[in-house]
């Protein structure tokens, strides 16, 4: 492409739209030596993306002003999108005439690289012009007893909104485009014959599945170790946060004697892995609206993190959903057509409910290997898996000299964010992809620690001085949805859950519970959690020091 701007999951996602912010690359487009006589193959071919666009129309709907049909420009500015230009048929026998059937105003003509900043506008005005004169350089093909070429002026426009589409007809469009380079070429398949609605729809449905499976041979033939040999984007994050800290001096109040509380919850997460994306749409550019639209992720991944709570203060918190990274990723760019610009993002967010003396570390990790999650058309499926690799360890202890409650929910969410703009930020929405990994512990403890001298049968009885459950679980599941409304293919709020699966860290009941108790995990929605809330408090009775569960 001219100029732009510019995970193993692969997502397919059609007729849902996953606003973005976009990290843009130049891209450069080649639009081949054939002429837009009716139709026209438009090429993305750049060391970041590659991509084709196909649009098709009357024959009198869209033609050509480059050198392919003919044309010469004269005078054009490179960076306005709408001007006046000159220009001279420079060899008629290349179809110079073909933009005036029907008439050139209303017309959707190529443009050649100098001259503006999209590769297709609209005529909206056309004339002999004033000036006849022609460079020296410009070497006119004619007959001898041809007549002298005539400059011609056009007024120009990149906005395609206001065109009268009766005049013409409707000219439509197609096109694919991947973050890879070089890969779309071999995946995507020629339109028939047909220029309708439904060749086009067949032809997007059929080459977003051929480049979703082209993404996925060559991310198995390199192997795991070497994925950045398939042109996808290393993504790489490593950090450790305090999600929410607290400290409070606690007065003497009966038997409990002063101290200074505290209540931190921390995480250490990294992420490491590469991404890769397609994306198709089809619609039409007179008028200009998008009626299908198909989008894939591909991801292979570690997700780690390292979650530690320390607490001798007591009551409830929501930490709020906390940025921990954003960075943008090469975008993808149809210029005055489709933008998709995404970034991947890291956040976190903390809430628990204690009223015990509370210590946790829990260090675990997710491997994100050969699934695939496929929607189109208000259907979707999913093959290979998200595993739990080898944890680190998990150390709890609580205090057990009183009854007690205490849940606690930590989210780790990577996400993919897409910005999505059509027809120069016309309609904008941003697509999410949330990979929410979830850790969570439920406590049900009572117990006392008991006076009798230090013998090793007390010491015993102190080790068992437990009673109630305790239950570590972790979660990992991915979701996706979007943030405003997209034409007609999604509505705004639209969310589609493609894979959930629970893990089971730790579970053990004590004393006279024996019994296990499964952790009853509380639907929350990790997007909405936004508020930062508190309620913290000094321990009402006296709780003494904690003792080692596991």
């Amino acid at each position: 492409m001219r100029r732009s701007h510019t995970p193993r999951i692969v997502l397919i996602v059609y007729s849902l739209i996953l606003h973005c912010v976009s990290a843009s690359v130049p891209i450069k487009s080649h639009s081949g030596i054939e002429p837009c006589f009716g139709r026209c193959k438009w090429t993305i071919d750049s060391s970041m993306a590659s991509g084709i666009l196909h649009i098709v129309g009357p024959d009198a709907a869209v033609s050509d002003i480059t050198p392919s049909a003919g044309w010469a420009i004269i005078d054009c500015n490179l960076d306005a999108p709408d001007q006046d230009i000159r220009l001279v048929c420079q060899n008629a026998s290349r179809g110079c005439a073909h933009v005036y059937q029907n008439g050139a105003q209303g017309t959707l003509v190529r443009l050649p690289e100098n001259c503006g900043p999209k590769s297709f506008a609209i005529v909206t005005r056309e004339w002999t012009h004033d000036n006849q004169s022609v460079p020296e350089h410009l070497e006119l093909v004619r007959r001898e007893d041809a007549p002298p070429a005539v400059v011609k002026g056009m007024t120009l426009t990149t906005s395609f909104k206001n065109v009268n589409s009766t005049r013409h007809g409707a000219v439509n469009l197609a096109l694919i485009g991947s973050s890879v380079p070089g890969i779309v070429n071999g995946a995507a398949m020629e339109p028939l014959g047909d220029t309708g609605k439904d060749s086009l729809r067949s032809w997007a449905s059929g080459s977003l599945h051929a480049l979703a499976q082209e993404h996925a041979d060559l991310s198995l033939s390199v192997g795991t170790l070497n994925k950045s040999k398939t042109g996808a984007s290393p993504i790489n994050f490593s950090k450790k946060i305090s999600l929410y800290q607290q400290n409070m001096s606690c007065p003497q109040s009966g038997k409990r004697p002063a101290f200074t509380g505290k209540f931190s919850v921390s995480v250490e997460p990294s992420v490491n892995g590469n991404v890769s994306y397609g994306v198709t749409a089809v619609g039409s550019i007179i008028p200009p609206r998008l009626d299908e639209f198909g989008f894939f992720v591909g991801l292979d991944a570690t997700v780690a993190t390292i979650l530690a709570v320390d607490a001798s203060l007591t009551g409830s918190l929501s930490s709020g959903s906390i940025p921990l990274v954003s960075v943008g990723l090469p975008g993808l760019s149809f210029p005055g057509i489709l933008d998709i610009g995404p970034t991947f993002d890291v956040n976190a967010i903390a809430t628990a409910s204690l009223d015990t003396y509370l210590n946790l570390s829990a260090s675990l990790a997710y491997d994100i290997q050969g699934m695939q999650i496929t929607f189109m058309s208000g259907s979707h499926s999913q093959t290979g898996n998200i595993t739990l690799g080898k944890m680190s360890g998990v150390q709890l202890s609580a205090s057990p000299s009183v009854t007690s409650h205490g849940q606690l929910t930590a989210h780790l969410i990577p996400s993919i964010a897409f910005g999505i703009s059509a027809f120069d930020n016309k309609v904008q929405t941003t697509a999410s992809l949330n990979f929410d990994a979830e850790t969570s512990l439920d406590l049900s403890l009572s117990g006392s620690l008991g006076l009798a001298a230090p013998t090793g049968q007390c010491r015993r009885r102190m080790k068992l001085g437990f009673n109630g459950c305790a239950n570590l679980t972790s979660g990992f599941s991915v979701n996706a949805g979007v943030n405003a409304d997209f034409f007609d293919v999604f509505k705004k709020g639209k969310s589609v859950q493609f894979f959930k699966k629970d893990f089971d860290l730790y579970e053990r009941c004590f004393g006279k519970s024996t019994t296990r108790k499964r952790h009853s995990r509380r639907a929350t929605s990790p997007t909405t959690l936004v508020a930062r809330s508190d309620n913290i408090s000094c321990p009402a009775s006296y709780l003494r020091h904690t003792r080692t569960i596991v």
